[in-house]
Parts: structure tokens; sequence; C-alpha cells
């Protein structure tokens, strides 16, 4: 017999968090193709969270935005140091558990 434990996970949503500098309608097609995935996903059932660089973008019900202003820069070196950044903060690590 499964421990309550066990059961408790059985029972809990998929999580996925997706982060990225750009969300839709903002970008191109990636963007877009993320977008649209992202619908899928909270459609079977998983858990979505979105950090993006972007205030203005597009909202898909039960999916949980939160806006990183260090993801949007200037140059692809600064965004990626401001993503490493932002990664060591325990608000991000708590969203990856």
């Amino acid at each position: 017999m499964a421990s309550i434990n066990q059961r408790i996970l059985l029972m809990s949503k998929p999580k996925v968090l997706i982060v990225q500098e750009l969300w839709w309608p903002k970008g191109g097609g990636g963007i877009l193709a993320t977008h649209l995935i992202t619908k899928v996903l909270v459609r079977h059932g998983f858990e979505v969270r979105v950090v993006t660089g972007v205030e203005d973008h597009e909202v898909i019900d039960n999916v949980v935005f939160i806006h990183e202003p260090r993801l949007r820069a200037s140059n692809k070196l600064e965004l990626w140091f401001n993503a490493y950044i932002v990664s060591r903060e325990g608000w991000f690590r708590k969203l990856v558990e």
C-alpha cells in the first residue's frame, strides 16, 4: 500500500517552469510556439509558471506570470549574466524545487 506522501505526490500536478526573455505578443516564431505549447500544457493539467522580462504580455488562464526586469537586456552577454544572477536568488530557487 502506498504511503500518504506517495499518494500526495501522485495527486499533485506536474510542474513546468518557463524562463524566457520575451513573451507573446513580443518576439517571433519561437515565442509564439512557447505560448501555444503553454496553453496545451495547462489544458493537460500542468501547473505552469513563466518568468519573463516582458510586462505587457498576453495572459493565459491558470498560468502564473512573474515579471523579472533583469531578463530584458541590451545584449546577450548582459542577458546571460542577469539570468545567472536571477538563478542564484532564493525566490527563483524555490520555483525550481
